[in-house]
């Protein structure tokens, strides 16, 4: 996987706690990252499965 260099600023407090578990600040961030955009993707499934698009129950009523 290709990977790109970004530029954060995070409060010192919560950089410091970062380094005091992981050595590796990259990886934690990116790990983090990746659990974040997980879960808001599986709050969206779950809304959109609660509040389905009109045309999305009309192909149930279809059979499809």
């Amino acid at each position: 996987m290709a990977t790109v260099r970004v530029t954060i600023t995070l409060p010192k407090d919560l950089l410091q706690e970062v380094d005091q578990l992981e050595r590796n600040r990259s990886r934690f961030v990116s790990e983090a990252i990746q659990h974040e955009v997980a879960r808001r993707r599986r709050a969206a499934l779950m809304a959109s499965l609660r509040n389905p698009h009109p045309e999305t129950t009309q192909l149930v009523d279809t059979g499809m």
